[in-house]
């Protein structure tokens, strides 16, 4: 299954749609060959996820329709999905990515710096 994955411009679209569906959990890491950004990007989405719906829940408490049941019932779900995205980005950033928050490789004494561009006029 790795075959699929070995370019970095690997798409899904030129897969055909059995062999798709035998290899969708692999597949769906092919996007992004680094994997690098989805734990900062999981913290990211859980904080707005969760701001918008804490939002939503001071305008039910405006408009008085935090006691309808279905309104209450979808603020809770994106309560709990902001709080979902935020922990697993956070495990995965901390805990499980090599590079936490995308650190820059240590500097290399070694290299100078380029020669500048002098305009002739």
């Amino acid at each position: 299954s790795s075959h699929f994955c070995s370019s970095p411009r690997a798409s899904v679209r030129h897969i055909p749609l059995p062999v798709f569906f035998v290899h969708l959990p692999t597949l769906a890491f092919c996007k992004m060959p680094c994997h690098c950004q989805y734990g900062i990007s999981g913290i990211f989405l859980g904080v707005i996820v969760v701001v918008a719906a804490a939002a939503f829940w001071v305008l039910g408490a405006i408009f008085d329709v935090n006691e309808i049941q279905w309104w209450h019932m979808t603020n809770l779900f994106f309560f709990g999905l902001g709080a979902v995205l935020f922990v697993l980005g956070f495990i995965y950033e901390f805990g499980i990515k090599s590079t936490p928050c995308a650190r820059e490789a240590e500097a290399d004494d070694t290299l100078d710096a380029p020669t500048p561009y002098i305009m002739i006029a």
